[in-house]
């Protein structure tokens, strides 16, 4: 009798087991939507009005680099004329892989021909960067190691020449700039990030000012004067100049603007500033150590389309480091030409 009542208790009280199962396992089941929801909103939260995420995992993008350093060689007293030295490059093509934050790419020089390079010479080059952008910081590292430059508009300097002759060349010229770039954004609604990396986008047009940190190492070396022979008595620190060794702290201060119209936007960038340079200068008569005051600047534009799918973007970058030598001005600009079409899924 006692087992029926406890059968017949047991079966009344199932029903009211589930039911009460699944109330708890809808409540659960709430609560976690409901923290999905406050994660979301967390989420929602920190992205700014003017910015939109584009929720694509894998981009690719092939490019096309044309990178190169000119050296530029004036006389502050204005005696004597100003002459300029470029490595030969025809450009570098590649292409880069985006999964989700990971950007991995690769690139080759293109082939120069045999007749060019009698003409111009042969540049062996090195031209490395890391950038880590975010909506407010910027760090880039980078290292751009050249060597062979040739003298531009030679009739300058040697009347006889003419266009079917050499260009003066040094093979052995050779420039490193090794350093690090940090910058500051100080409005959340500018993206640098939409305008050269395009992984999100700006909404409307906005700007925002800059700031810039930059810790730099250059180095400029020659076996010989790189001064050409006409002018070697208008320059004679420079003359005997065999190797400089030039580390330099700059703070500098500007603004980027981003015109946006849809989804095209125009974006320029511009740095300038100046802060402390160490001199330790090789000469063919000792060694000469000194302290100066450079001037900086660094300008950059992004032209692009970014849409959900396709984007393109067309960067132009200058950045110009200057080094005072006693009567030489010696301005050192290291610029690129960068062109890309991607596609994301």
């Amino acid at each position: 009798m006692r087992k029926t009542y406890l059968v017949v208790f047991l079966l009344l009280l199932l029903p009211v087991i589930q039911v009460t199962a699944q109330a708890d396992g809808d409540k659960s089941g709430k609560s976690k939507k409901e923290r999905k929801k406050k994660e979301k909103k967390k989420k929602e939260k920190k992205i700014p009005e003017n910015i939109e995420e584009i929720p694509k995992v894998f981009s690719f993008r092939p490019k096309y680099v044309l990178p190169s350093t000119v050296l530029d060689i004036t006389n502050k007293g204005g005696n004597g004329l100003r002459f300029n030295y470029i490595p030969f490059i025809q450009g570098v093509v590649g292409a880069g892989i985006r999964i989700k934050s990971v950007y991995v790419s690769y690139s080759m020089t293109l082939p120069i021909s045999s007749i060019n390079q009698v003409k111009y010479g042969k540049t062996n080059f090195y031209d490395l960067g890391l950038v880590i952008q975010t909506r407010v910081t910027g760090i880039e590292f980078y290292y751009q190691d050249y060597q062979g430059f040739y003298l531009i508009r030679p009739e300058k300097y040697y009347p006889g020449w003419t266009n079917t002759d050499a260009y003066p060349q040094k093979p052995n010229l050779r420039t490193v700039n090794a350093g690090i770039n940090l910058s500051f954004v100080t409005n959340h609604n500018f993206s640098p990030n939409a305008a050269f990396a395009q992984s999100e986008r700006q909404k409307t047009s906005c700007g925002a000012f800059m700031i810039g940190v930059t810790e730099r190492y250059t180095q400029l070396s020659n076996d010989s004067s790189i001064v050409p022979l006409p002018l070697q008595n208008d320059y004679p620190t420079l003359n005997k100049l065999r190797m400089g060794n030039y580390y330099s702290s700059i703070l500098s201060l500007g603004m980027g603007y981003a015109f946006v119209h849809k989804k095209f936007s125009v974006t320029p960038v511009i740095l300038v500033g100046s802060g402390l340079l160490a001199e330790d200068n090789h000469n063919t008569d000792g060694s000469v150590v000194q302290i100066k005051v450079p001037i900086y600047a660094d300008v950059k534009m992004a032209i692009g389309y970014n849409a959900n799918h396709f984007y393109t973007n067309l960067i132009l970058n200058a950045e110009m480091n200057s080094l005072p030598l006693d009567e030489t001005r010696l301005q050192v600009y290291h610029g690129s030409i960068e062109f890309g079409l991607g596609i994301r899924f």
